[in-house]
């Protein structure tokens, strides 16, 4: 069903297509993530080299997963890394404890190193609080 949807899409150009069906023609659903946490660190700003603003921040998450029939709590924290001008205005008021909700996908943290970190590239964030 995907490969269709895709070769369809070659010969259709996204611009036609209404928003949900956009998104999910270039959204790979293979690496999706949606967590609920606490910011564990206030977020840090920089720029690209094209300009474009750049936010990392330490994200932590806690809640208790059934887990072969047991209550398990599962607590970590994870690398954000949050790019763009929307992300960014969304980002300037964001203090440390503050609860959110973030929708991304994960990545490798570096490709310098051979231990592999993981983070997760966020592309929506919704305040809880």
């Amino acid at each position: 069903m995907r490969r269709r949807v895709l070769l369809l899409l070659q010969k259709v150009s996204l611009k036609q297509l209404p928003r949900s069906l956009r998104r999910a023609a270039t959204t790979d659903i293979d690496n999706r993530l949606v967590l609920r946490g606490m910011v564990a660190k206030r977020p840090e700003r920089r720029q690209s080299p094209a300009g474009i603003p750049i936010n990392r921040f330490l994200f932590e998450h806690n809640s208790r997963q059934m887990l072969s029939g047991m209550e398990r709590e599962m607590t970590f924290r994870i690398m954000v890394t949050a790019s763009g001008e929307d992300l960014d205005r969304q980002l300037r008021n964001i203090t440390t404890g503050q609860q959110l909700q973030i929708e991304g996908c994960l990545g490798r943290a570096g490709h310098r190193n051979e231990e592999i970190r993981l983070v997760l590239h966020a592309e929506r964030i919704e305040p809880l609080d």
